[in-house]
């Protein structure tokens, strides 16, 4: 069986890997994007069409731009290519049956394809690709993370600023529909950072691999030269995801930092030889995260996002026990966007909010239908090596964060999110060694 990135083709030109970058930002800062056109085109039709041409760009030259030799001969060459693509042909087959059975719009089907399935196909198309020899694809990866960080190290200062209100205004975030962006007030009256996504959680969401692969590169043995930019990096992505104030960001990160920390040799041998530090910075972090919570109403507001008003956890809960609730009832699903992000953003009637993407993907296309997601999120896993080298140990921790992440929010219906899996995932699979 032939291995579908082992093979290397030619050394790429270096304009490849920047176009590939800045395509990868692209589509990572959308939500920012999104805002400009909207604003410029004064919230109509020509800047909506506009921003889907735009995002369609940044999707096709993340594609193909670095395609080295014939996709459809790879996937003839490879089993384990054929494998993927039947699963992910499979799943997007099983939501045209559903909705079709289910009477739904055709533009919810495209809406849903595009939102539950993209980011698989992205993932096949570059491991297919072979894009770039194995220390490029290392190198992408770091460059890709420091880009962002630099983006969240903006962002924070921005946040503790009064920039951001001047930027919202002459942005337009707030308007045609869309959300603020850079800082908004909650219904719990804290101040959350949304930085370049739309929303708080979705940007926590997309700091944690990034985050992690700059520890990576920070422990690796070459780093000396780039160490200050990934401090500087580290820094950015570390405040940026605090001021979100996301606990679904912050339970992915600690559990993908927790993963990482126990599989990573260095970071072991670091706990061991300094043991007694780690025990009493662990103790002054704790007892000042307890005296700063015991506060009057910050445990509530932060912690809890809880006012005399609304509380959201509870409002968390219910609808968990609603959208599960349902899909037991509905164990075929109901159809695409009967829950979740396809009906929000057609603005159709009612529409079940589960508060979980895998009870989103149940609610609409039934039990079956979530096994066939959660055996493409296992397949596209099953290409890395819980390893530290290639950075693919930090990728591996990213996304079982991720995964839990799920549980609690809609993550893998936010597009930038489900992208930055694909092509984090893609490119440490394409610099495993032959």
């Amino acid at each position: 069986m032939s291995n579908p990135v082992a093979q290397l083709g030619s050394k790429p030109p270096k304009i490849i890997g920047i176009i590939f970058v800045i395509s990868c930002v692209g589509l990572f800062i959308h939500g920012v994007t999104s805002s400009l056109l909207l604003e410029a085109s004064h919230c109509s039709d020509l800047g909506r069409v506009a921003d889907i041409l735009l995002f369609a760009a940044l999707l096709a030259f993340t594609c193909f731009v670095v395609a080295r030799q014939n996709i459809v001969s790879a996937f003839q060459k490879s089993r384990r290519l054929q494998v993927g693509l039947a699963l992910v042909m499979s799943y997007s087959a099983w939501i045209v049956l559903r909705g079709v059975m289910t009477h739904t719009n055709p533009s919810e089907i495209l809406l849903a394809l595009l939102l539950d399935t993209s980011y698989f196909w992205l993932f096949l198309l570059l491991v297919a690709s072979r894009p770039l020899e194995r220390k490029d694809n290392t190198k992408l990866l770091v460059v890709i993370s420091l880009s962002l960080g630099f983006l969240a190290l903006l962002a924070s200062l921005l946040y503790m600023t009064h920039l951001h209100t001047r930027l919202d205004s002459a942005l337009g975030y707030g308007r045609c529909g869309t959300e603020a962006v850079l800082r908004v007030g909650g219904s719990t009256g804290q101040l959350r950072s949304r930085g370049f996504a739309r929303n708080p959680n979705e940007l926590g969401a997309l700091l944690v691999i990034p985050l992690l692969v700059c520890f990576s590169a920070y422990l690796s043995p070459g780093a000396k030269k780039r160490r200050s930019l990934l401090i500087i990096a580290i820094i950015g992505l570390l405040s940026l995801l605090v001021v979100t104030f996301s606990r679904s960001a912050w339970i992915a990160a600690f559990v993908a930092g927790s993963v990482f920390i126990t599989w990573h040799p260095k970071v072991r041998h670091l706990l061991h030889t300094h043991l007694r530090a780690v025990i009493i910075s662990s103790c002054v972090i704790v007892a000042g995260s307890v005296l700063i919570l015991s506060r009057p109403h910050v445990f509530d507001r932060y912690i809890l996002h809880k006012s005399a008003s609304s509380d959201s956890t509870t409002i968390h809960l219910a609808d968990k026990r609603t959208g599960l609730r349902y899909a037991w009832a509905h164990p075929w699903g109901t159809g695409p966007g009967s829950a979740g992000a396809v009906g929000t953003a057609l603005h159709k009637g009612p529409v079940l909010e589960t508060e979980s993407a895998y009870l989103d993907l149940a609610a609409q296309y039934g039990f079956f239908g979530l096994a066939l997601a959660l055996m493409l999120f296992a397949y596209c896993l099953s290409f890395l090596h819980v390893s530290t080298r290639d950075h693919q140990l930090a990728v591996v921790s990213g996304v079982v964060g991720l995964l839990v992440c799920g549980l609690i929010i809609p993550v893998w219906s936010n597009l930038p999110v489900s992208l930055l899996f694909a092509i984090f995932v893609a490119l440490a699979a394409g610099a495993t060694a032959p």
